[in-house]
């Protein structure tokens, strides 16, 4: 998903050949098309979700995928997980995701971690956690209906297929 598009911001700043955004949602869709990003040169909009998506041949494999999980629970990344092979287009390629599963429950979001790591090990990716920490105040979640992140640090999981 893109939603406010800060990670594909970073993305950008790489400049890839092939950028393909998988976005369903309306004010999401029309969000990236206001800031401009529809008429990036490179850049792909696939308007479904990403179970519709990975129907479609044309869509391909790629040097890196990333997943968008917010608001989608863990048997639904999983079922992602289950589709990463067949989009990495090599030993170089990369995968990671938004693993923000009980980002305020320090137990259970240790617990999403290692679970992640086996159920991407069964299907033959190793995984590296790279931790990172965010210094919120509380004037970050002003306006916010329920904090959705509160612990000290936050894991990205960057895997790749063990060849």
């Amino acid at each position: 998903g893109f939603g406010l598009g800060i990670v594909d911001t970073y993305f950008q700043s790489y400049r890839p050949g092939r950028h393909v955004i998988v976005e369903p949602h309306p004010d999401a869709l029309a969000y990236l098309r206001q800031k401009g990003w529809a008429d990036r040169e490179g850049f792909e909009i696939v308007e479904k979700r990403w179970e519709e998506a990975l129907l479609d041949p044309e869509l391909g494999s790629f040097d890196v995928v990333y997943f968008d999980t917010y608001s989608q629970d863990y048997k639904d990344l999983k079922r992602f997980f289950d589709e990463v092979p067949t989009l990495l287009n090599g030993p170089d390629a990369r995968f990671s995701f938004f693993h923000g599963l009980a980002g305020t429950n320090d137990f259970l979001y240790d617990v999403y971690t290692r679970l992640s790591e086996l159920d991407l090990q069964s299907i033959g990716l190793s995984t590296q956690w790279h931790a990172v920490h965010p210094q919120l105040t509380e004037e970050v979640w002003r306006g916010i209906r329920r904090e959705y992140w509160s612990l000290p640090r936050f894991l990205i999981p960057v895997s790749k297929m063990n060849l």
